[in-house]
């Protein structure tokens, strides 16, 4: 993070997290905590998440402050997670806004045991409830991905296996699915939901009928192009508009609102 300013120099962008990481591997040093925009997360230098936060200090910062000044307008009483990976979204909410109740779904039992810790580091235990559990139209077990580089496993490219997909050279491990409606009975209260689930989107909103339904809220949801015209039309039928979208790191995260 203190080199963010010199890696912008193109020279550098490549060789200073090269002969970092090197530095690291070699003294076995894999996780580490660092402070991040006031709230404590472990990150590891494998993790092309993590690799923004520590040498340019950024990650999702645009979608990120809108969020905050959203729920500063809006003032929900639940910020509900899907995806939740290491919580960074939940951590930032749970800090800034200690009256709103975070719940945050993470299924990938590594990368919850990640974020039971940032959690717990940051002494956010009695305001963000944790389920490691992924939302989906249906309860059972599903097939995940995951890319491998180095000999490491991805966990921010965890994301629900295609029917007929080439898994050969990818990462495979199965994680249990609940609907959103079967866990969440909230109704006339004021949400902003986050999904964040790697081409899945579709069918966690299938699974939060109800929730749309019975509350008002405000979505933001990253959608794979190849979903977007399915997923934008549950949401219309569900009444809600589409508010605003972000392009940031490789990904557009879409807004709405059915209030």
């Amino acid at each position: 993070m203190i080199l963010s300013p010199l890696i912008q120099i193109p020279i550098f962008k490549r060789l200073i997290p090269s002969v970092v990481k090197r530095y690291f591997k070699l003294i076995g040093k894999n996780n580490f905590t660092i402070n991040y925009e006031n709230i404590n997360i472990i990150i590891n230098l494998n993790e092309p998440m993590d690799q923004l936060i520590y040498f340019q200090n950024n990650y999702e910062k645009k979608q990120i402050n809108f969020l905050l000044k959203k729920i500063k307008t809006i003032k929900p009483n639940f910020f509900i997670d899907v995806g939740a990976n290491s919580g960074i979204y939940s951590l930032f909410v749970g800090k800034n806004f200690p009256t709103t109740k975070v719940f945050a779904f993470e299924p990938i039992k590594k990368t919850f045991k990640i974020l039971a810790k940032n959690i717990s580091i940051n002494n956010l235990k009695n305001q963000i409830k944790i389920f490691n559990i992924g939302l989906s139209d249906k309860i059972g077990e599903l097939k995940m991905k995951a890319q491998i580089k180095n000999n490491y496993i991805q966990k921010g490219g965890f994301g629900v296996a295609d029917k007929d997909e080439d898994l050969r050279f990818l990462h495979k491990e199965t994680a249990k699915f609940i609907t959103g409606d079967s866990k969440l009975n909230i109704i006339n209260k004021k949400i902003f939901l986050k999904i964040d689930v790697e081409g899945h989107e579709f069918y966690a909103l299938k699974g939060l009928q109800k929730l749309l339904k019975n509350n008002s809220i405000f979505l933001q949801i990253e959608i794979f192009d190849k979903n977007f015209k399915k997923v934008n039309s549950l949401l219309k039928k569900n009444h809600f508009k589409l508010a605003n979208s972000i392009f940031s790191d490789g990904k557009t995260d879409y807004f709405y609102s059915n209030f």
